[in-house]
């Protein structure tokens, strides 16, 4: 990366952060801390406004922005299509917001790029099975996100599906995690004197409280997956299914549950669920007949072995 890149990024991280340091700067650049050290000298005599704060960083001062900065056609593109994901993705209280911004990035495009950007648009589908028969409440996302950053408390009607019971919960919202083919509020629950993992689409309504909070812990959604995952090792079984490659997109849509992860091989993909149990899973695996294929466990093959046994046997009576 040439240097006046490296310190244009620089004061687009300052711009994104109240504090950063040198090390983070440094980290995000891949060079060494005096290399930064150096860079923010530059900037300095260059009538940047940075203000060294002792002990925690760097920052601008409060009112300094640099005028707007091209995309590239890549960035652009890239944009738009996390655009198009989070539209997918989310209730419609984002959707207005996520065309707002899109108009506004294209307003500063130059033509050329517009019209790439407009055929990668028409050119892309996400089939990606987020919200499929999932009815949110119009301003989950918008009401939740507020509640994480401001601290404030959520009462919530939240629905169990395994009891079958709707109640109300006073949650003191933290984080949130998108797994499993739904999004996730992890929230310390007031009612419960826990933290709890709530379902958004399971939220039948929402009310900002106005009360506030004091966060408990730091939350850190990547470390809460990775202990999911952790936990769900050592209480599931670990299934691995061999799909046919026309059939992979249909798996991942309509089959979530346990669902890990799917990589692609010479004869098809291989699907990792974790699962509590297998019976559900059997039966789903038996119903698409000789488009999947169970590679492990060895007892799970067995079991579909001797349904599929019986399965024969009752036809051959009809003989």
């Amino acid at each position: 990366m040439h240097k006046i890149d490296r310190l244009m990024g620089t004061i687009l991280l300052l711009q994104s952060k109240k504090t950063i340091s040198a090390h983070e700067i440094a980290d995000y650049f891949d060079v060494s801390v005096r290399t930064i050290y150096r860079d923010i000298q530059t900037l300095d005599e260059a009538g940047v406004p940075i203000v060294s704060n002792s002990g925690e960083g760097y920052s601008l001062i409060e009112g300094y922005h640099l005028p707007p900065l091209m995309f590239t056609t890549e960035e652009a593109s890239a944009l738009f299509l996390g655009g198009e994901f989070a539209m997918k993705a989310t209730d419609p209280s984002l959707h207005k917001p996520i065309i707002s911004a899109h108009a506004k990035i294209r307003s500063v495009l130059p033509e050329e790029t517009k019209d790439y950007i407009e055929k990668i648009r028409t050119a892309t589908h996400l089939a990606i099975g987020i919200g499929v028969d999932r009815k949110y409440d119009n301003k989950v996302h918008s009401d939740v996100q507020e509640g994480i950053a401001n601290n404030k408390v959520l009462q919530i009607e939240y629905y169990t599906q395994s009891r079958d019971i709707l109640s109300k919960r006073y949650i003191e919202p933290s984080g949130i995690v998108y797994y499993g083919g739904a999004w996730h509020l992890i929230a310390y629950c007031q009612t419960r004197k826990d933290f709890r993992d709530f379902r958004m689409d399971r939220i039948k309504t929402l009310l900002l409280t106005g009360h506030s909070f004091k966060p408990r812990e730091k939350f850190i959604p990547s470390r809460y997956v990775k202990e999911l995952q952790n936990l769900d090792r050592l209480n599931s079984t670990e299934v691995k299914l061999l799909v046919r490659k026309d059939t992979a997109d249909e798996v991942r849509i309509r089959f979530r549950y346990g669902y890990f992860r799917d990589e692609e091989m010479k004869d098809g993909f291989v699907f990792t669920y974790l699962v509590p149990n297998t019976e559900l899973l059997k039966y789903w695996v038996i119903s698409y007949g000789d488009r999947i294929k169970i590679l492990e466990p060895k007892s799970l093959q067995d079991e579909i072995f001797e349904r599929a046994k019986a399965i024969c046997e009752l036809y051959k009576s009809n003989d």
